[in-house]
């Protein structure tokens, strides 16, 4: 078997692991949208979310913020909340509930796992529908 058919069929697994897992409710796929998390994140990225008990410092979750979802950086833990904040950004969004942490953006080691400017299509048709 060819290295390029290899490559292929490892591919197409991961496709249909990420397609199963995200059906189930197990993943949600989150198109990045600003420039907050600039250079590791940017617009029409998406990324795997996750849910998970264990948040770190370090970590990039997801959160809901009144209408939107905004993608940022945990920089620091405290008793009943996360101090967060976008990379790209000056100030911390400030101490983010627990509860609002809806996941925590799959990496592995310190490498987000990204599907570059893809989610641009859904950008552009969420503009359009306006």
């Amino acid at each position: 078997m060819k290295l390029s058919h290899v490559a292929d069929l490892i591919l197409m697994l991961i496709f249909i692991t990420v397609l199963t897992l995200t059906l189930t409710n197990t993943l949600t796929l989150a198109v990045v949208e600003g420039k907050s998390m600039e250079p590791l994140l940017w617009t029409g990225d998406i990324v795997i979310v996750y849910k998970s008990d264990e948040i770190r410092v370090g970590d990039v979750v997801i959160y809901k913020s009144r209408e939107n979802y905004v993608i940022h950086r945990v920089i620091e833990i405290r008793s009943n909340c996360y101090l967060i904040k976008g990379d790209n950004n000056p100030l911390p969004d400030g101490c983010i509930p627990k509860e609002l942490i809806t996941g925590k953006v799959l990496s592995i080691g310190s490498s987000i796992i990204k599907i570059p400017g893809i989610g641009y299509l859904t950008l552009l048709m969420r503009f359009n529908q306006k």
